[in-house]
């Protein structure tokens, strides 16, 4: 996402668009370089929701705080998550999962690769009344291959890991996470829909400037990204990973991330994840 934006900025600007990852930390580490770089449109930060709405609930201190610290400038794309299963696993569906895990309380173990995944887990075992047990991978793809083998049950994990392997029979999808079906996975039916109406997992990614970052340069920031966003060409390339363009003002956005903190802040104490 963050090269694609870059690619076409620099096309648009004749101003080259240099994307410097910096990854570790829960992305602790490229957010605070962000918010202590200078307010001047220079210096932005593509994050992932986690960032702005868990980390804060996730550890007893951060080096920077996700509300004063960013000015919004505009969400970028959703994406829902996915529940797998082994094949061999006995459940075809969400409600035969739920039915054999409360016949077998804390039997399933599921792995997630990503905090959001953790949570998505946390959120269903608290609506479904399920105990299940959670194995936490580094990353996405760290997931697969125990799920193919039968080393775990489950999976909650992105769309784009787990479709090609439900496509070509070597998983069973259950669900999807989003409020409405995903475009990559439309036969699979929505936690929402499998009787936890109001279910609804989606992790996004977004673009944020250090705050005191002058309303003009946020207003332009944000009319670029939503032409681009709109792109016939963008919008193929990012339905190929699963992700849905979500272009919207800025307002929008910050209303976004207040409900998204306040929602899974609540569900993170709850279950009592600490990361630190």
């Amino acid at each position: 996402m963050a090269r694609l934006l870059g690619q076409k900025l620099t096309e648009k600007w004749g101003q080259q668009v240099i994307v410097d990852n910096r990854p570790g930390g829960n992305t602790i580490i490229g957010a605070e370089l962000a918010a202590k770089s200078a307010p001047d449109g220079h210096t932005l930060l593509q994050t992932i929701d986690f960032t702005l709405t868990m980390n804060q609930a996730l550890y007893a201190t951060l080096p920077y705080d996700p509300v004063k610290s960013f000015a919004p400038v505009s969400l970028l794309t959703m994406q829902s998550l996915q529940l797998s299963v082994n094949p061999k696993f006995p459940a075809k569906s969400l409600k035969e999962l739920v039915e054999y895990a409360k016949a077998n309380p804390g039997k399933i173990n599921y792995g997630t690769g990503a905090i959001t995944s953790q949570i998505a887990g946390e959120l269903f075992k608290s609506v479904a009344g399920v105990e299940m047990t959670n194995i936490p991978f580094k990353g996405a793809a760290l997931v697969l291959q125990p799920l193919l083998s039968g080393e775990i049950d489950m999976a909650i994990s992105d769309i784009p890991t787990l479709a090609p392997h439900i496509k070509a029979g070597r998983l069973r999808g259950l669900a999807t996470t989003g409020p409405i079906r995903a475009q990559a996975l439309p036969d699979l039916p929505t936690i929402a829909e499998s009787g936890y109406p109001g279910f609804e997992v989606r992790y996004w990614f977004g673009l944020v400037a250090p705050a005191a970052t002058p309303k003009y340069i946020i207003d332009k920031l944000n009319a670029e990204v939503s032409i681009i966003l709109g792109l016939s060409e963008i919008r193929e390339r990012l339905a190929g990973a699963g992700l849905e363009p979500s272009p919207g003002t800025v307002e929008q956005f910050a209303a976004l991330i207040k409900a998204d903190a306040d929602k899974w802040s609540k569900v993170i104490r709850a279950a009592k994840i600490r990361l630190d």
